[in-house]
């Protein structure tokens, strides 16, 4: 995926998906037992990847992955990326990714004893807006086909605003429609999404260097129902440590430790969390090897 800071000119709002991503990635991501992640890059075009969870979870087993991405024009655009992953159980995910100069499209496959959830996105990435349009279906008749319709537009050079629809295409529902907003200036920043349904609203506040804060609230309207967490990250250049950590409004206190070791290209990951209410304690130990 690109990031939001990398489109073809500064005032591009981005892609969608990455519309709270300065406040996302303040907060810890959280695993259970022991992983061991293995890149290794064959050539500049062709790589792969080994991921050996074990743990008591779904994500328990091994699941091998790859990825090519050519240096050539084809068909007169940029070469496509292709990444690809499958697992013990026979599950198997792939991708396309091909760039042409402000059109980016993504295609999504899912196997699993039959083709399941193919997805095909389309954005037009402009000069301070930018389109998406993603459609997906399943092969079961009793589950519905979707499109999901995002625009996003740059106002001012801290203001960002945007709408998002979803349209169901067996029985023609057009839901009421998602505002979207973004508001960035210096250190800190705030985003918001939404709906008659839910909302969300993240905030972000760059101390200095080292510290980061944010701010996550999830409401859904329907069920009366509520999530608030406040996370901090906190980097130590010199000991090269990140630290990540929440607490939410379920009681829930989650943190996570990223040691680079400067000797080997290997980086250690520490995962800790805690569940007040169900008196549940999770503990995680990982490594990554980039070779």
């Amino acid at each position: 995926m690109c990031d939001p800071q990398n489109n073809a000119t500064k005032k591009n709002p981005g892609l969608p998906q990455f519309l709270h991503i300065r406040t996302q990635e303040i907060m810890p991501f959280n695993f259970d037992g022991i992983k061991f992640i293995f890149n290794k890059s064959i050539s500049k075009e062709f790589g792969i990847n080994h991921v050996i969870n074990i743990t008591n979870g779904p994500d328990n087993g091994y699941r091998f992955g790859t990825s090519f991405t050519g240096n050539k024009e084809w068909i007169g655009l940029g070469w496509p990326t292709f990444q690809g992953e499958i697992n013990t159980s026979g599950h198997v995910e792939a991708s396309l990714i091909q760039q042409a100069n402000f059109m980016r499209f993504v295609t999504v496959v899912n196997y699993e004893n039959s083709l399941v959830f193919p997805q095909l996105t389309v954005d037009w990435i402009g000069n301070n807006s930018t389109a998406s349009i993603a459609a997906s279906k399943v092969t079961a008749m009793n589950y519905p086909e979707f499109v999901d319709c995002t625009y996003l537009k740059t106002v001012t050079d801290n203001l960002t605003l945007g709408l998002r629809g979803y349209y169901r295409l067996f029985n023609n529902f057009w839901p009421m429609p998602e505002c979207l907003a973004r508001y960035e200036s210096g250190p800190f920043g705030w985003s918001v999404s939404i709906s008659p349904h839910d909302m969300q609203f993240c905030h972000y506040f760059n101390v200095n260097e080292n510290l980061r804060l944010g701010l996550m609230l999830n409401g859904q309207f329907r069920d009366r129902r509520s999530i608030g967490q406040v996370g901090y990250q906190f980097s130590c250049p010199k000991k090269q440590i990140t630290v990540r950590g929440m607490v939410d409004s379920e009681w829930n206190v989650r943190s996570t430790v990223e040691k680079p070791l400067t000797s080997l290209p290997i980086i250690l990951l520490l995962s800790a969390s805690l569940n007040h209410r169900n008196n549940r304690v999770g503990l995680g130990c990982g490594v990554i090897l980039n070779k």
